[in-house]
């Protein structure tokens, strides 16, 4: 089922994108998609990949909910709250790509390329809450 619903676009993403910045060169066996079917593409991934985002944040929320059941160390603690942040980031991403591939029509790479922001952001995103959380050590222990 995971197959079908989110590995299978990931690998058409992934296909498309080959395909587009080879001009066509490394185009494997895909069939011709119209811009519409794109569209839905990366509309249907980004939707996946935010719900996936919420489902872990809601693992990690329980988590920190239940730390003193589970005798959670402030480590563990500090890195679920991190955990979070990042998790939030990467499902704010995909609702970028998902709301602006609509938009591009004709520069409807750009909705896939959104998730390139990801190497900046993450590390930005939850550097900053870690800092302020007065975690610093964090980053080198993950």
């Amino acid at each position: 089922m995971l197959v079908l619903i989110f590995v299978y676009p990931i690998k058409l993403v992934v296909q498309l994108s080959i395909s587009y910045f080879s001009g066509g060169v490394l185009q494997q066996n895909l069939e011709i998609m119209d811009v519409s079917e794109v569209i839905n593409l990366f509309i249907y991934f980004g939707l996946g990949l935010m719900a996936l985002s919420f489902i872990l944040i809601a693992l990690y929320q329980n988590a920190l909910r239940l730390r003193e059941q589970l005798v959670l160390s402030e480590f563990e603690i500090a890195f679920c709250k991190v955990a979070c942040i990042t998790w939030a980031i990467v499902g704010a991403t995909a609702l970028v790509s998902s709301l602006v591939a609509p938009v591009l029509g004709e520069y409807l790479q750009w909705a896939g390329l959104v998730y390139f922001s990801l190497w900046l952001t993450i590390p930005l995103g939850s550097g900053l809450y870690a800092k302020r959380l007065g975690i610093d050590g964090l980053k080198q222990a993950v």
